[in-house]
């Protein structure tokens, strides 16, 4: 007999900015194919989906989906359209 553990655990990110429209998923995929989902929310993306870029205090950018940036700037990042 056995026990299944699943282990959930909490990590805070302090987004600064949000870069909207980075790119396409469909774009960013044919480079990176080790991200297939949102990193905060893990919702997947489609291939026609415009993703966003969360620059994170101390750690590495994000590539997030338009919901997830659009939680980060009503909770005070900086919204970015352009470079």
């Amino acid at each position: 007999m056995s026990y299944k553990f699943t282990q959930h655990y909490k990590e805070d990110f302090e987004i600064t900015i949000v870069k909207y429209n980075f790119m396409k998923f469909e774009t960013f995929f044919r480079t990176r194919k080790d991200i297939v989902s949102c990193e905060l929310c893990k919702t997947d993306f489609k291939k026609e989906d415009d993703t966003c870029l969360a620059f994170v205090v101390k750690k590495k950018n994000l590539l997030i989906c338009n919901k997830c940036a659009d939680k980060a700037v009503e909770g005070g990042a900086e919204k970015r359209t352009e470079w």
